[in-house]
């Protein structure tokens, strides 16, 4: 059975994801210092199918495109750049590692 996932991505030096079903579950996150793009579409193709591939900033750097694309996904971006508190609150309620992490969920 496919599973259909919302990817939520934040890249840095640290690069974060996260995974939450169409119902709102959290499936999976990670981060991995130095990670790129081959970590991102590895591990979120091994676990599930996304469709929409979230952001937490209003005008995303080309690879957060690439990456909606190698999904065939709909890149969803913010109204306006998510500010710290409103990454907090959005996160909470779930279980993360770092702040990488929790900004991933938050897209």
């Amino acid at each position: 059975m496919v599973t259909y996932a919302i990817l939520g991505v934040d890249f840095g030096t640290t690069t974060a994801m996260s995974l939450v079903d169409l119902c709102g579950n959290l499936m999976f996150y990670s981060s991995k210092r130095n990670g790129g793009i081959k970590f991102i579409v590895s591990t979120a193709s091994s676990i599930a199918v996304p469709v929409i591939v979230a952001v937490d900033v209003l005008k995303p750097p080309r690879l957060y495109k690439r990456i909606a694309s190698f999904f065939n996904a709909v890149l969803v971006k913010p109204d306006h750049n998510l500010l710290l508190r409103e990454k907090i609150s959005l996160a909470r309620g779930y279980k993360y590692s770092n702040d990488h992490e929790r900004d991933a969920i938050a897209s």
